[in-house]
């Protein structure tokens, strides 16, 4: 749950600044929008597991394996310390967003920032794969999450504007490097 509310906060900052331009919230497009980053979301942590399914050792009983599996678990803690200071460094970034009335929502562009803000649950599904996690599980979880994120950044994005973008990427960044730390101890422990 805490990995899925961290990687989404980016889809939020995308839907304040789309929210900030419009005169009035469009319950629509707020749906759509969040059903096509949930679905790129989806989609890169499907791949990001896929990856990892294909990296991860046999199930063999073997030392070797078992030693390896291990250390493929402890990148998964770096991938997900680096997605947090990450988050981080873009909340320190502080970019000024010049907000502007604008009613239509440019999809193609809406399209390529699905894209792009999936490229961190591209490598945190690569993290969860080298766990025994259920992934149909954590896809039931991130899937509505995103969608309820967007139509929440949307609201929010209308309400007060683009300044709150900092605070949010930087509550992702603490949230995934606490799932980092989280994952190191669970490591460390068994």
């Amino acid at each position: 749950l805490l990995i899925s509310i961290g990687l989404s906060l980016d889809v939020v900052v995308v839907h304040v600044c789309v929210g900030a331009g419009f005169s009035r919230p469009h319950k629509r497009d707020a749906l759509i929008s969040g059903i096509l980053f949930s679905g790129s979301q989806l989609l890169a942590l499907l791949l990001g597991n896929a990856v990892a399914w294909v990296l991860r050792p046999g199930k063999a009983g073997e030392e070797r394996l078992f030693a390896a599996a291990n250390s493929w678990k402890i990148g998964s803690v770096f991938i997900f310390i680096g997605l947090g200071i990450y988050m981080l460094l873009k909340a320190e970034k502080n970019e000024t967003v010049f907000e502007r009335r604008n009613d239509q929502i440019n999809w193609k562009r809406m399209g390529m920032l699905a894209a792009a803000t999936s490229v961190d649950a591209l490598f945190a599904g690569i993290g969860i794969g080298f766990w025994n996690v259920d992934f149909a599980n954590q896809m039931l979880i991130m899937g509505p999450i995103t969608v309820i994120q967007s139509i929440l950044g949307i609201y929010i994005g209308y309400r007060l504007g683009c300044e709150h973008n900092r605070r949010t990427y930087g509550i992702g960044g603490i949230m995934l490097l606490i799932a980092g730390f989280d994952i190191a101890i669970t490591c460390i422990l068994r």
